[in-house]
């Protein structure tokens, strides 16, 4: 009995993973994803005027620059020179060098982050219910209520921190224990971007 060596196989089998692997990329959860993504981006890029904003571009900027924290308000005309800490250093730093092209890439910046945010919270809202047409639904009607709170400052990294915390801590419920080892580094990260660690 004559055996056909192993190798003629292995183009099918290769152009089986291939067609697997872009079914997946192309599957209806990563499509109705895509829809959240693109009506957040219609809706967060016409928040970049807050103006919070501009005085976190200017201390992480100034951090950027002098490679060291601020101990003293510089920025205001009444106090200036009462001793400050830049507690949200870190958000600031992003922030900061996200504006190093002006409004354009802050606002690439801001799009961005909203983006995750809703993405993160539909994962969230999948992971709950096992299914990815209520969870598209939920996130649809959530965006109303989003809109007005996708401003590029701190506390929009915070909220992603969050929802990343809450989907850690659904995947150890289901017996993935190994995803509360990422729960240090990510409230490393969180302490120093915005006080909304607390709620974590």
């Amino acid at each position: 009995m004559v055996t056909l060596p192993t190798y003629i196989e292995t183009p099918s089998r290769t152009r089986v993973t291939f067609a697997s692997s872009m079914r997946r990329a192309v599957s209806f959860p990563i499509f109705l994803g895509a829809l959240l993504a693109a009506g957040v981006f219609s809706g967060a890029k016409l928040n970049i005027l807050d103006p919070d904003t501009w005085w976190h571009i200017a201390v992480g900027q100034r951090i950027l620059q002098t490679h060291t924290w601020p101990h003293a308000d510089i920025y205001s005309s009444t106090v200036s020179g009462t001793p400050w800490i830049a507690y949200e250093w870190l958000g600031e730093v992003v922030m900061g060098a996200a504006a190093v092209g002006g409004l354009w890439t802050a606002t690439i910046l801001l799009v961005v982050l909203a983006g995750v945010l809703q993405l993160l919270i539909y994962y969230y809202a999948r992971l709950r219910c096992g299914d990815c047409k209520p969870a598209f639904v939920a996130c649809v009607s959530l965006i109303p209520i989003l809109v007005p709170f996708f401003t590029l400052r701190p506390q929009l990294m915070g909220a992603i921190f969050l929802a990343i915390t809450l989907i850690l801590l659904e995947k150890f419920r289901q017996g993935q224990e190994r995803a509360l080892w990422f729960l240090p580094p990510l409230f490393l990260c969180w302490v120093n971007t915005h006080g909304s660690f607390v709620f974590g």
